[in-house]
């Protein structure tokens, strides 16, 4: 499905979670990804995200960050020997207004990607309904972007979660697609 017809058809119930300015960050769950596909997840954030650069690789901070580049994402795609976490920030609709978070669980050959974004910025009040769910359109198309061919994955739309993603597959509050 296009992503500008998804958005249209989940608007109704995505709506209580895109539009509310509590300052707490929103969050799109990119689920159960083969760790053959974390090259092209890494390649969907390098070409559709505005100056990304890294900011923790292997779940230590780099401190300053780094750009995210042919050489750094060497460092990225490299399948590490235990489970590990990187981070990236970028620019989608503002500067440095989306992050990703990459979980690489080495035992069971699978990745993660939470893209976490915040209302205000991606959302703001002025805007008109139509431009809210072209703006929910361009991030499911990221996210299916990431997601790519994996028929086994699931995205999940929610707020704020610190815990399990599979916490959320019951959660009436979230959308999945």
């Amino acid at each position: 499905m296009e992503p500008e017809l998804r958005a249209r058809n989940l608007w109704q119930k995505a709506k209580h979670i895109l539009l509310p300015y509590d300052g707490m960050a929103t969050e799109i769950f990119i689920t159960n990804l083969n760790n053959k596909s974390l090259i092209p997840s890494i390649e969907a954030i390098e070409s559709h995200v505005i100056s990304p650069e890294i900011l923790t690789w292997a779940g230590e901070s780099l401190g300053i960050p780094e750009p995210l580049n042919s050489n750094s994402k060497l460092r990225l795609i490299e399948l590490p020997e235990a489970s590990t976490q990187h981070s990236i920030r970028g620019s989608l609709f503002s500067e440095r207004d989306i992050c990703f978070y990459v979980w690489i669980d080495v035992e069971k050959g699978t990745h993660e990607i939470e893209i976490v974004f915040w209302n205000d910025l991606s959302f703001p009040s002025k805007h008109s309904i139509a431009e809210h769910i072209q703006a929910f359109s361009t991030l499911i198309a990221l996210a299916e972007l990431i997601r790519g061919v994996s028929s086994s994955s699931k995205c999940i739309l929610s707020g704020e979660h610190n815990g399990s993603t599979e916490a959320l597959l019951n959660n009436e509050y979230v959308v999945i697609w």
